[in-house]
């Protein structure tokens, strides 16, 4: 997904199917958000903070997890 203000589950759970590979991971832009469910069916929001590059190889992202009631 691409950058969003509302950082709520409902944008993770709207988003699209995905088959677990991000293509063009360097390519991501700083405020990209990547959703995500845990092996225990948890939602996830990852929010890419700094992409990898050629220098330093790392991706930085803050993320949320929501927890079912």
């Amino acid at each position: 997904m691409g950058p969003g203000a509302d950082h709520e589950v409902r944008r993770c759970l709207e988003a699209d199917s995905w088959d677990g590979t991000i293509d063009g991971v360097h390519e991501l832009a700083a405020g990209t958000d990547v959703c995500g469910r845990t092996a225990d069916g948890r939602c996830a929001m990852l929010t890419v903070e700094s992409p990898p590059d050629v220098v330093t190889r790392v991706l930085t992202f803050r993320y949320t997890l929501w927890e079912r009631r």
